[in-house]
């Protein structure tokens, strides 16, 4: 196909999760685009997987740079004013670029058919996926509870994996449960991992808006931001915690403090295993 024009969209916050949620504004764009025989490029550092899983006929990536339109405008606006992530990464590109002139809707991009290759033994039994891992450590729900997660699961019948990312430095915590534990994956064999699960349990962090993205059950334990900022548009459910301050969004009008994140979010640390373990069980269920 010959294009007339090509158009480009980077997102300046460069988590997974913040990929993930810019792909849900790219895959309408590049509809609308095609209807007018352009192209749009999204500039990512996350295109290799991408490339596996996203149908999108006209829909490219190109290594991240700064080129087009940014979604991620104002983030702490974004924190205080907005409900939803990706309606504010598509209001940004609705704003700045000229080249969209009639409304466009937020809709989850089209998947390729699952193809990715696990162990037999997996896919016979069933598996739950936990991602204890958080490039924020004050995002992460303690490492205490995700072990007595992994065991309550284990018990339950639950072939359980674990997954961190480029350290071992997990495991021994979770020697003594009956699980699977991996580490240094590559982003191709996680997003495999993911798809494949029967369940996926994570914190506020990338693997569970990989969930949430190949529409597999998908359970965010969280307690900073709202899970409809985060996960608008997907199934994820999320477990909060109880507290007046929560989602404080990092705010001191909302009771944020600075030691909330050099002591760990007392808010989130509230939250048990058995809280997880319940919502887990009442989504599996319904897997058997």
């Amino acid at each position: 196909m010959t294009y007339d024009d090509t158009y480009y969209l980077h997102c300046s916050a460069k988590g997974l999760g913040d990929a993930v949620s810019a792909l849900y504004v790219a895959a309408p764009l590049s509809t609308y685009l095609r209807e007018r025989d352009s192209k749009l490029v999204l500039c990512t550092d996350q295109s290799d997987w991408f490339y596996q899983h996203v149908n999108e006929p006209n829909l490219y990536y190109e290594p991240y740079r700064e080129d087009g339109v940014d979604m991620n405008v104002d983030y702490d606006k974004q924190l205080r004013e907005s409900r939803s992530r990706k309606q504010w990464y598509l209001d940004a590109v609705v704003r700045e670029a000229s080249w969209v002139r009639s409304p466009v809707a937020i809709r989850a991009p089209q998947l390729h058919p699952f193809t990715g290759k696990l162990p037999d033994a997996y896919m016979e039994q069933g598996y739950v996926v936990l991602a204890p891992y958080s490039a924020w450590h004050h995002r992460a729900w303690p490492i205490v509870q995700w072990i007595k997660l992994a065991r309550e699961l284990a018990l339950a019948g639950w072939r359980v994996m674990v997954i961190d990312r480029e350290e071992d430095r997990l495991r021994e915590h979770f020697s003594t449960v009956p699980c699977e534990f991996f580490y240094g994956q590559s982003p191709e064999w996680v997003a495999n991992a993911v798809r494949g699960a029967a369940l996926v349990i994570g914190n506020d962090s990338g693997i569970a808006h990989l969930g949430g993205l190949f529409a597999v059950p998908t359970i965010a334990v969280m307690a900073q931001l709202s899970p409809a900022l985060v996960f608008s548009h997907t199934a994820v459910q999320a477990v909060t915690p109880d507290t007046g301050c929560s989602p404080c969004a990092w705010l001191g009008s909302r009771g944020w403090i600075n030691s909330c994140d050099s002591l760990g979010c007392a808010a989130l640390h509230s939250v048990s295993f058995k809280q997880v373990y319940n919502k887990a069980m009442t989504v599996l269920r319904n897997q058997r």
